[in-house]
């Protein structure tokens, strides 16, 4: 309860069938209003539960599809599908699951969009206008979000929340939570079917729907990998990795002999590998790079016996025995080189550090040792890799000749020929599943950012909605192989992706992934962020629609998706009546960013060529940047509370409750006009 002064006595006291209504007056305030009514934690829905809710669509095709989705926001650009599963045009979302209320208070939902949006929780209706308030006591609370498109044109909702202590926000994807169910199990079973067909290369050989996983090229792969390796590789994949997608073609007595000499044809292929010799001391700086660089989050090094740890990682202890090492340094520097759809990123490494990185890896104790093997015929070697249909996935100078049916499917039947892909019954049944289904050929923005993310391994350095980076947990494996680097200052956290969308505009986004910012945000970081090999437009755009906006800038599309309006007690649609002209607002801004008279803003952050005054721990970004990367409704929703959307950061929180700041003497001490004032400050800058 807000202090109230003296009380003077009860101003009235209501008698209702529901019990008593009451509210207290003061000289020093107004009356209090009466408490809304409480809603108190439902039992929760049985099941495993996981982060995010159901997200069930439904056309007016009488299609449907059902998945879990992270945010209560959704994007869906006019013309376009709400999923890859449905067609476009009008539709229905319901998205359920339940809100972890962190504290009992008063609650205010509000809905911005186009279309129409119920809200109920604990089976109760929830006004989204943002003036009707609800008293939900800690826990959590059953949640149905019914979401109704509009006939035509975009198709964009979120939903925002605010509370007494809590400024206006998209209701955080950590707040929610779903439990499993027959249909999303189905449905998952649906993209796990596509997700094989891609990652197995189904279209290779069959008329499979669907984006194309491409596959190494073999062109010179002699000068590239040892001929051992490729022997035993090409007899059993998952002998040399787990989860390997490509499949065991060999069978019968004759498989290794097959095998050695389909080896000793590709040995052929490309100049003899260069010798290479390692100076003194390239392992340990190896090492060094190794850790600062990240590559623990993707990989695990040569004698790692935890098989429960490696995850998703990518094992290095074959890496000794399948590379020529001049091959691997190049490698390290071009890896798309001879793969395009490499998930292996480009670091920007230089012919030192690459080195460097192949001489500590080639190094490690532990590496697995392939015997030699008598050499092939590769004349032969030829006449099975033309056979077993080899550049049906590879590219190189030799024509397939297998011949496949045009379905991979043929009634309840994988047709897989003598390929051994060691599906389970479940996989095979998702396959069975996504082959059998007429689906849409459509690939959604959304979607495609979604299993960008996860197939490049984007947590392996940031975190997500609460998943930790592989890189932070597995970092002490490195403690016994990896000496520190003396030299180093102090560790700086890599950005969690868990606002990307909402933070970011679109249009820097995408360049950002493209590497065409040249201007790096956080140079003091060890490493920049590598390139990686993928729609960099696509994944933007996605990552935005997830979070219920539009690409910054889309014609058509309401102010909503760059916060230029928002409808928000703390960030008013507009500066107030009287408010200065925007020269004089710009003026304001600049003031308020030194220490003296306003933030102290330029303690720890560059403006332009005028360098931070005095950074401790931890520097800032250059505030030229501000307005050019983020989104404005994020910059308020950060300036406003700091701590709110990074618990680690070293920003203090600069605008109360009630919307004041400590700058009285600046326009009235309010917090969103001074916050206005340094937004068209910087965006002066641009």
């Amino acid at each position: 309860m807000k202090h109230l002064g003296r009380v003077i006595g009860v101003a009235a006291i209501l008698a209702v069938p529901a019990g008593i209504t009451w509210w207290l007056a003061s000289r020093a305030a107004p009356p209090m209003r009466p408490p809304a009514p409480t809603w108190r934690p439902q039992p929760l829905p049985t099941g495993d539960a996981g982060p995010g809710l159901t997200f069930a669509l439904q056309s007016d095709a009488d299609r449907q599809d059902v998945r879990p989705f992270a945010h209560l926001a959704l994007f869906v650009p006019a013309g376009q599908p709400a999923s890859d599963f449905l067609p476009a045009g009008p539709f229905i979302a319901t998205f359920r699951g339940t809100l972890a209320v962190p504290s009992r208070d008063r609650y205010r939902f509000s809905f911005v969009g186009t279309g129409a949006l119920a809200l109920r929780i604990d089976g109760r209706e929830v006004a989204v206008t943002g003036d009707t308030e609800v008293e939900l006591s800690k826990g959590s609370h059953p949640l149905v979000a019914r979401y109704r498109s509009p006939n035509t044109g975009v198709a964009t909702m979120r939903v925002y929340w605010q509370a007494e202590d809590l400024a206006r926000e998209p209701v955080p994807a950590a707040a929610l939570r779903h439990a499993s169910s027959p249909a999303l199990l189905a449905y998952g079973r649906l993209r796990r079917g596509r997700e094989l067909g891609f990652e197995l290369r189904c279209g290779g050989c069959h008329e499979a729907a669907g984006e194309r996983a491409g596959a190494p090229s073999l062109v010179g792969v002699g000068s590239r990998l040892q001929r051992d390796w490729m022997a035993k590789w090409i007899a059993d994949p998952r002998s040399l990795r787990h989860g390997a997608t490509m499949p065991k073609l060999l069978r019968g007595a004759s498989a290794e002999v097959d095998a050695r000499d389909m080896a000793a044809f590709l040995a052929t292929r490309g100049a003899a590998p260069a010798a290479l010799a390692f100076p003194a001391g390239a392992a340990a700086a190896g090492g060094r790079l190794f850790a600062s660089a990240g590559c623990i989050g993707c990989h695990t090094l040569p004698g790692h016996v935890d098989a429960k740890s490696v995850g998703d990682r990518v094992p290095l202890a074959q890496v000794k025995a399948k590379w020529h090492p001049a091959a691997l340094v190049d490698f390290l520097m071009r890896p798309t080189e001879h793969y395009p759809k490499v998930r292996m990123p480009t670091f920007g490494f230089t012919a030192e550090q690459a080195r460097q990185l192949a001489a500590f890896v080639l190094g490690s104790p532990g590496a697995m040792q392939i015997e030699s093997s008598s050499v092939g015929d590769p004349v032969r070697g030829q006449e099975l890799v033309a056979q077993h249909g080899c550049a049906s996935c590879h590219g190189f100078g030799v024509p397939s000749r297998l011949r496949a049916p045009a379905r991979p499917i043929r009634g309840d039947s994988i047709v897989c020929g003598k390929a051994d892909y060691a599906l389970d019954g479940a996989d095979r049944a998702a396959l069975r599943e996504f082959f059998g289904r007429d689906l849409p050929g459509v690939h959604t923005d959304l979607e495609h950012a979604e299993r960008t993310l996860q197939a490049q391994r984007c947590h392996a350095c940031h975190e997500r909605d609460g998943r930790a980076a592989t890189r932070s947990t597995a970092a002490h494996e490195l403690a016994a192989r990896v000496q520190p680097d003396p030299d180093a200052g102090p560790a700086h956290s890599i950005p969690s992706l868990t606002h990307t969308g909402a933070k970011l505009r679109t249009e820097w986004l995408v360049r950002w992934l493209a590497g065409g910012v040249s201007a790096r945000p956080r140079p003091w970081l060890a490493v920049s962020m590598p390139r990686f090999a993928l729609d960099a437009e696509r994944v933007a755009r996605g990552l935005a629609a997830a979070h219920g906006f539009a690409p910054s800038g889309l014609p058509g599309v309401p102010g909503w998706q760059d916060g230029t309006a928002l409808r928000a007690d703390t960030v008013p649609r507009s500066l107030p009546a009287g408010a200065p002209p925007v020269a004089e607002l710009r003026g304001i801004g600049r003031q308020l960013l030194p220490q003296d008279g306003g933030f102290g803003c330029t303690q720890c952050h560059a403006v332009g060529a005028q360098a931070a005054e005095q950074v401790f721990e931890a520097p800032g970004i250059g505030l030229e940047q501000a307005t050019v990367r983020l989104r404005k409704e994020y910059f308020f929703r950060w300036m406003w509370n700091p701590p709110r959307i990074d618990p680690t950061t070293k920003m203090t929180r600069f605008v109360d409750a009630e919307g004041r700041t400590g700058l009285g003497d600046v326009l009235d001490g309010d917090g969103a006009a001074q916050l206005e004032a340094i937004w068209s400050y910087l965006e002066s800058l641009r």
